[in-house]
């Protein structure tokens, strides 16, 4: 592929943290590049780095040493300010923990971003109308989120993360906390949306979804490594 279809690039890129004297590499020395529209795999064992590094690619951290490259951007030299409106309108994330607000309808949920971003009341209520609809879930619009179930309640957090027509998104075990059936329902929405050309990473510890991605990458102490799951 040539290059001008990578959407994400990453060079060298290393993420430490300090415990006492010693220096842990979350991230270690990562390489990667990720095509436009491509579901991207992202697996590995709890505190391998995994959720490190889509943080890093989400601009919600910022790396010790590397280049990360998104959409033309780089990150690591982006201004505080420039990585908080990059993050609202340039990625969409979803969370195994969905992050709802609970006293919130379906609908107010996805307006959300649309409210931090501006838009006007009758566009922001036929965006979150719609990407409900794209979810299936145009009869729960009035719902709170209380009275969701687990599946719906990622429906609705996925609905939210596309509500600002972002090209990236970064879904962080987002079955976790759902049965077999309802994680299936979850993967098919996210094959869709990389059909359509959003890029989409998924951490996930489930190897059967994983292996229904384009391409998997393993991460272990902070290094990548290609292969089946």
């Amino acid at each position: 592929m040539p290059p001008t279809d990578h959407v994400i690039e990453l060079r060298n890129v290393s993420k430490y943290y300090r415990n006492g004297r010693e220096q842990l590499a979350a991230v270690d020395n990562v390489s990667l590049s990720v095509r436009r529209g491509e579901l991207l795999a992202i697996v590995g064992p709890s505190g391998s780095g995994k959720t490190t590094l889509t943080h890093i690619i989400g601009g919600l951290i910022k790396p010790n040493q590397g280049s990360v490259v998104v959409n033309g951007k780089k990150l690591n030299e982006q201004s505080d300010r420039k990585l908080a409106r990059y993050r609202n309108r340039e990625v969409g994330f979803v969370f195994q923990s969905f992050s709802l607000l609970p006293q919130y309808t379906a609908l107010e949920n996805v307006a959300v971003p649309l409210v931090l971003a501006r838009i006007r009341p009758r566009k922001r209520k036929a965006l979150a109308t719609h990407y409900l609809g794209l979810v299936g879930l145009e009869q729960q619009a009035s719902q709170r989120a209380t009275a969701l179930s687990g599946g719906q309640r990622q429906r609705v957090a996925i609905a939210r993360a596309l509500a600002l027509q972002p090209q990236l998104i970064i879904a962080d075990e987002p079955t976790g906390s759902l049965d077999s059936a309802r994680g299936n329902e979850i993967m098919r929405i996210l094959e869709q949306l990389s059909k359509q050309g959003i890029t989409v990473l998924l951490v996930t510890h489930d190897l059967d979804l994983a292996a229904r991605a384009d391409r998997i990458v393993h991460i272990r102490d902070g290094q990548l490594a290609e292969g089946p799951a």
